[in-house]
């Protein structure tokens, strides 16, 4: 009898061990994941030394001092770019008040390499683009990328010596 109270005892004591530390766990989190996107420059428009009063100066977007930007995302993934692009370039002395008017142009390349053969304009108003390459073989990658030429020219007038800059914003989301 001791040992049939001495066995309960010990199973009670077990499972009152094994039950008493077994707590259920309810582990809730959320997750919010946004797809990658990456814009670079890779090179900046440069006019380069340009001596007063010379006059209009043109960069094409296939001259090795145009700007390129690429987009890296997610393919088939469609994205929305805008360029915020300056009327005029200002000396980098806040004391000279001289400008250099520029007119520039930004071209988009229909192919997922640095292609100005196939470029397409982008214009003033945000443009809608595709980031998968209608004409490249299908390949296992997930990622795409397009690349963004500006480009345009520059009218030198009587200006003073110096660094003349201004900024050039692009705006790229997920569409």
């Amino acid at each position: 009898m001791k040992k049939i109270i001495l066995y309960i005892s010990t199973i009670a004591l077990l499972l009152g061990f094994i039950f008493g530390k077994a707590r259920a766990q309810n582990i809730q989190f959320s997750m919010d994941v946004q797809p990658e996107l990456h814009t670079e420059v890779v090179r900046n428009l440069s006019f380069g030394t340009l001596i007063a009063n010379s006059g209009k100066h043109n960069i094409p977007a296939d001259n090795p001092r145009s700007g390129v930007f690429r987009i890296r995302g997610l393919k088939d993934h469609r994205i929305l770019i805008s360029l915020n692009m300056p009327d005029y370039l200002s000396h980098q002395s806040d004391m000279v008040n001289d400008r250099i008017p520029v007119q520039l142009m930004a071209s988009y390349s229909s192919s997922s390499t640095p292609n100005t053969h196939s470029l397409k304009p982008v214009g003033k108003d945000p443009k809608a683009l595709l980031l998968t390459d209608q004409n490249e073989q299908p390949d296992s990658s997930i990622w795409q990328s397009r690349f963004i030429y500006i480009y345009g020219s520059a009218i030198i007038n009587n200006v003073k010596a110096g660094r003349y800059s201004q900024d050039l914003t692009l705006t790229v989301e997920y569409h």
